[in-house]
């Protein structure tokens, strides 16, 4: 009987994804108690560069590799950088904003640039 549930629930695991099916089992009183850890690469980075500007995806790469942010909306194995959006709601989640404008001249000259801002 154990083999056939553990069947069921790896075959849910292989059509669903694994974390899916796996948050699915976990009881809420578990996540509850769980704590939350800040990402201190990330946010040691950014008091280092506070107000830079730069290129609107070299921004994005750095909060997908140091921050772990990225495309919560994609269902892909390899996740994708962050939108605008979901990356400045994570920002203030931690007291930081995050500014955007288009560059009308110089090297970015026609391309967004993003920089982040202490709130």
């Amino acid at each position: 009987m154990q083999a056939r549930v553990e069947r069921v629930f790896l075959l849910q695991m292989l059509e669903q994804g694994y974390q899916t099916e796996l948050l699915k089992k976990i009881d809420e009183s578990l996540l509850a108690k769980v704590e939350r850890l800040d990402p201190p690469l990330l946010l040691a980075y950014l008091d280092a560069h506070l107000n830079e500007e730069r290129y609107y995806e070299d921004w994005q790469k750095i909060f997908f590799e140091l921050g772990h942010i990225y495309n919560k909306a994609d269902g892909h194995a390899e996740k994708s950088l962050p939108s605008y959006t979901f990356a400045r709601q994570w920002l203030q989640h931690y007291g930081y904003d995050l500014q955007k404008r288009r560059v009308t001249s110089g090297e970015l000259r026609n391309k967004n640039v993003w920089w982040v801002t202490k709130q």
